[in-house]
């Protein structure tokens, strides 16, 4: 595997290393969620899952 491929895929790691994303996406499998709809997944505030979908946008987008 070619070195910038190992490094791309590593970041994608990095963005789902974190324990909420991982559970909101698995969350999102079984549909379409709001902000709203993922507190009731996470024992959170909204501000707090806003922050789990900011980051490293070139990676997300």
């Amino acid at each position: 595997m070619d070195f910038n491929i190992a490094r791309e895929r590593a970041e994608h790691c990095k963005v789902l290393a974190r324990p909420a994303r991982l559970r909101i996406v698995g969350e999102l499998l079984n549909g379409t969620m709001c902000v709203s709809d993922t507190l009731n997944v996470l024992p959170t505030v909204q501000a707090n899952v806003t922050l789990i979908f900011t980051g490293p946008t070139e990676i997300l987008s």
